[in-house]
């Protein structure tokens, strides 16, 4: 009976403490998340050297790849990155602001809404790079070009979750605020802008994908 107890201590254990069976669990589902892109890149490579599509538009992996460590060793690809980054940055934070600032607005002066969604749909129906050629127009071909067309697409996104998140504001939530006290800037501030903004799917994480 002892040697049963035994037994079945024995498998608990193992049961409860997995060891290598861990390991072979994350190595698997590492494989899982990997093996797609070697076949793509496989795939890329047999489909480049084929030469169907010419190789100044189509190069190999193996070049790109050479490519992108000549440019490091050189000392161009670092600052490169980095100048792109700045860009995204930078034009995140313009639509960030000035999103959520029109978005706040809109949701609560029906005017102001009335007026912005017809050029709003327009805007929106179209692709974000459609905009780079009339923003070159007014401002040139600069830094500030690019930054102004990455922040007004991703501006566009944040404008229409904050305008939703406050039309989605329970109403109670409103009139409580209001019956505390809440009034003007204060009402924003503490009521308005935390049950819009501040949530899971915020407007400011969705404008991120688009920058």
């Amino acid at each position: 009976m002892a040697q049963g107890e035994a037994s079945l201590d024995t498998k608990a254990v193992e049961i409860i403490d997995p060891g290598k069976g861990k390991w072979m669990y994350y190595l698997s589902t590492a494989w899982e998340n990997t093996w797609p892109l070697l076949a793509l890149f496989v795939l890329w490579e047999l489909l480049a050297r084929s030469e169907i599509i010419h190789t100044a538009l189509f190069p190999t992996v193996t070049v790109v790849i050479g490519t992108i460590g000549h440019l490091f060793r050189e000392g161009i690809l670092i600052p490169d990155i980095l100048a792109s980054l700045s860009r995204v940055l930078i034009g995140g934070l313009v639509a960030c602001m000035f999103g959520t600032v029109f978005g706040l607005i809109m949701g609560t002066n029906r005017i102001i809404e009335k007026i912005i969604i017809p050029p709003l749909n327009f805007f929106l129906s179209i692709p974000g790079i459609a905009t780079f050629p009339i923003v070159i127009l007014f401002l040139g071909l600069s830094e500030t070009t690019l930054i102004v067309t990455l922040g007004f697409e991703a501006g566009l996104t944040v404008l229409v979750n904050t305008w939703t998140g406050v039309k989605t504001v329970p109403p109670n939530m409103l009139y409580a605020g209001r019956v505390l006290g809440a009034k003007g800037w204060a009402f924003f501030r503490r009521v308005l802008f935390p049950a819009a903004v501040l949530s899971k799917n915020s407007a400011e994480f969705q404008a991120a994908s688009r920058v």
